[in-house]
């Protein structure tokens, strides 16, 4: 509306690209290219082979998995050359691109290279993130880092709140109920179960489970960490599909 952009790029995980094209439509009127195999294809059969297919709009949707492909990304880093002026960044689901280790200095996964070159060359970004700190200080400060390297650094805590508020905005449940948004209202109503008699079914029942899962521990304990990983894969669901379904049936 400010007509200060001019360039977007909106990347996001594969499975909502149709979703981002058609609400961007929809809400602002505004046309973006989904760009994939299939619109390269399209452009080099237009205008020649060598053509750069950044070039050819204004406004553009990839997924995350061909963001991090050099075949994609090379291309993107020529369109936008050291800095572009009037340019935006918009990264869906932007805690993919944050180091997932809480180690100091975690090794980076592809995207999040991809994302840390990328960045520096748009003059507005915007990151988009239902869960944006996975528990790690480190992995938040990183994330934020590559949204502004000027404020805040990779591997320093983000202690300082209104040095966060600056380019952080939450938005809860209760500040949309505000506007008028209709979301249920959430109550968590404590349900005591102490006294239960030794053989009540529900205690029996996670007895035998826990037993099992020690059981299959202690068969699994010399063999590869994958392998244990992957047994653990088959009773943790089992465990919480129990505990679940135990909560609905006392609830009831």
């Amino acid at each position: 509306m400010r007509q200060k952009v001019k360039r977007v790029v909106i990347s996001c995980p594969p499975s909502v690209v149709r979703q981002w094209q058609e609400e961007m439509e929809s809400r602002f009127g505004l046309t973006f290219m989904i760009l994939d195999r299939e619109f390269i294809a399209a452009r080099r059969q237009e205008r020649g082979y060598g053509i750069n297919p950044w070039m050819t709009h204004t406004r553009f949707i990839i997924s995350h998995a061909l963001l991090r492909d050099e075949t994609y990304a090379a291309p993107l880093r020529d369109w936008l050359g050291d800095f572009a002026a009037s340019s935006m960044l918009i990264l869906d689901e932007a805690h993919n691109a944050a180091p997932a280790s809480g180690a100091k200095y975690a090794v980076d996964s592809q995207l999040t290279k991809t994302v840390r070159n990328l960045a520096p060359r748009f003059e507005h970004k915007l990151f988009l993130s239902a869960t944006p700190h996975n528990g790690h200080s480190n992995s938040f400060a990183a994330l934020l880092e590559i949204l502004d390297p000027q404020r805040f650094c990779r591997g320093v805590p983000v202690r300082n709140r209104k040095l966060l508020d600056t380019v952080m905005v939450r938005r809860l449940k209760q500040d949309l109920r505000e506007i008028g948004e209709e979301f249920p209202q959430r109550y968590v109503l404590p349900i005591v179960i102490d006294n239960l008699p030794e053989d009540a079914p529900e205690l029996k029942l996670s007895r035998l489970l826990q037993q099992y899962r020690n059981l299959r521990e202690e068969k699994l304990k010399d063999a590869a960490k994958s392998t244990q990983t992957t047994a653990m894969l088959v009773i943790i669901p089992i465990q919480k599909m129990f505990a679940t379904d135990r909560a609905f049936k006392m609830k009831s």
